[in-house]
């Protein structure tokens, strides 16, 4: 299974040329350096969430479209447009107040992706158990 730098990295690039930029185009339109467009399809860096929607905006795609392992169709996305826009608000609310839970959260989505029905209900199902378990409990301070 890719990683999730490995994923953005490969979505990012399919589609910045898809949508007919080079790497400076997309770094200008995004705000940010060429330089991290490169870290970033290279799979050396990963973005942060603003940085991912400031990408995403510069594409014209939603920001979750650089995070599945199979880029989703356009189609599909504005089939599940609601539950999609709900899914990132969780892990941008997540990323404003605990950031080192969100590469937990993408994975375990990339996770979810590449699962059946029956698959995500079984990884539903232990991570349920596991919630249950005091010594993966969060204690609170």
């Amino acid at each position: 299974m890719d990683t999730m730098n490995n994923i953005f990295a490969r979505n990012l690039r399919i589609l910045r040329t898809a949508a007919r930029l080079t790497q400076v185009q997309l770094a200008r339109k995004a705000d940010v350096s060429k330089s991290l467009i490169s870290m970033y399809e290279n799979g050396h860096r990963a973005p942060t969430i603003a940085t991912t929607e400031s990408l995403a905006d510069a594409l014209d795609v939603l920001p979750i479209s650089l995070l599945f392992e199979t880029v989703p169709s356009p189609s599909l996305l504005e089939q599940y447009a609601d539950d999609v826009h709900f899914i990132q608000e969780m892990v941008y609310d997540a990323g404003q107040h605990e950031p080192r839970y969100v590469p937990y959260f993408l994975e375990l989505v990339a996770i979810l992706t590449d699962c059946n029905d029956a698959g995500c209900e079984k990884v539903l199902e232990y991570t349920k158990l596991i919630s249950t378990q005091s010594q993966y409990k969060r204690h609170a301070p």
